[in-house]
């Protein structure tokens, strides 16, 4: 069984802002972990890190960078990140044999040093993993016409814009994304 969890690592990487990833109520000697695969230039990951509970252990293609536990009040860690692709993964254990009230640990303002296209397919990284979760697709050879959310943009049209592939109204203002884009009024003009 695993706890509760919440949050995306990626959302909104590659645009101003860093997404949280958020675990809780992760039962006793069980494990809530987060991991994605970067390709960086070489340069730093930092975060701000809180945990209410257990340990935290941050680890860079397996190998441990940094743990915390009990009680860390936020706070923000840095680590080198070297060149090349690499698994980064956050993972939440709860070790204790008796804890008194909820457990928890939350990730965020996360930042990467990383290329903002490393597959070179004219989508930034960000915008992949944020609604793909990962570098696998290549928009290269992707349909050029697809339009998952039928709202009159192209999935490659909202990944210039930043806008969700999945949703007519990214923003959920009451405004499709095909007229923000057009008007050149939303968060996201081509």
């Amino acid at each position: 069984m695993r706890g509760q969890v919440s949050g995306k690592l990626f959302p909104g990487l590659g645009r101003q802002g860093g997404g949280r990833w958020r675990a809780w109520n992760t039962p006793y000697g069980q494990e809530t972990k987060a991991s994605t695969i970067v390709n960086s230039p070489g340069g730093k990951v930092s975060f701000y890190v809180e945990v209410w509970g257990d340990t935290l252990t941050f680890l860079i293609d397996g190998k441990v960078q940094g743990s915390w536990n009990t009680t860390v009040q936020q706070r923000k860690v840095e680590f080198d990140l070297p060149i090349g692709r690499h698994e980064l993964a956050w993972v939440y254990s709860q070790k204790k044999t008796q804890h008194h009230g909820s457990n928890s640990v939350s990730v965020e303002k996360l930042y990467i040093s990383a290329l903002p296209d490393s597959d070179n397919d004219g989508v930034t990284d960000g915008w992949e993993y944020t609604y793909f979760e990962n570098l696998e697709t290549d928009f290269n050879t992707y349909d050029k016409a697809l339009d998952q959310d039928n709202d009159g943009l192209t999935d490659i049209e909202e990944a210039l814009a930043y806008s969700n592939p999945f949703k007519a109204d990214s923003d959920q203002d009451g405004m499709p994304d095909l007229w923000e884009v057009t008007n050149k009024n939303g968060p996201w003009p081509l």
